[in-house]
């Protein structure tokens, strides 16, 4: 009876575990894939609503040595701005790249302190998390304004606890999708064909691959007459 049991348990566990499995790629998966374009709520929004021909470039996961260099040279030759969210305990490890990203004149926003999926933790362990973020850039003398959740998901107490340290929440509209990365000219084409004013767009520090779409996106929506601006500057 015990054997049976046990077994029963071990299949059980099994079970789980590739459930857990696939769930978390679904939702890395669906984190790359454009959301709607349209504003949510005054605390959450993917994207800004305006006439003018600009975009927000955003960079996550960062700083990353040997990408995010790649990515302010890049910039720095489109004379483009972006915003990048910065895992805490990433930033406090490379505090230099951090300042050469706010020398570019780009923006910082919190990306947490360990790159946590929130919705798959307690609420105080969210908090901590959140929180844990905003502490590390402000030892680095950043007071970020923006937040970004990992994976783009966030609990509705998640968006709260942000607000309460004066962040809000952004998401995005458009993501250059690492799955682009065999067709560098048909993925920047495909992308240029859906931006409008004021996409909100997501890329990564450290996917190389997703690099060569980046710049001819970039290349591209200068020649379209679109600016590549901060979310601070695409929101004033």
């Amino acid at each position: 009876m015990g054997n049976r049991s046990g077994s029963r348990a071990r299949r059980a566990f099994v079970a789980l575990s590739i459930f857990a499995l696939v769930s978390s790629w679904q939702f890395a998966r669906g984190a790359s894939n454009p959301v709607p374009r349209r504003q949510l709520t005054s605390s959450i929004f993917y994207r800004v609503d305006t006439g003018d021909r600009a975009v927000a470039l955003t960079f996550d996961d960062g700083p990353i040595p040997g990408y995010t260099e790649k990515i302010l040279d890049l910039l720095r030759r489109y004379n483009a701005r972006a915003t990048f969210f910065l895992v805490g305990k990433r930033a406090v490890a490379r505090p230099d790249l951090v300042q050469a990203i706010a020398a570019g004149g780009n923006e910082i926003g919190n990306h947490t302190w360990d790159h946590a999926h929130l919705t798959w933790i307690l609420d105080r362990q969210q908090r901590e998390e959140i929180r844990g973020g905003e502490r590390a850039l402000a030892g680095l003398g950043v007071q970020p304004i923006w937040f970004r959740p990992p994976y783009g998901l966030i609990s509705d107490l998640g968006v709260k606890d942000a607000l309460e340290i004066g962040e809000r929440t952004i998401l995005w509209s458009v993501a250059v999708d690492r799955a682009y990365s065999k067709w560098h000219d048909r993925a920047a084409t495909e992308i240029l064909r859906r931006i409008r004013p004021g996409d909100v767009i997501l890329a990564h520090d450290a996917r190389p691959r997703s690099f060569h779409v980046l710049r001819r996106l970039i290349a591209g929506l200068g020649a379209r007459g679109f600016r590549c601006e901060t979310i601070s500057e695409l929101t004033a």
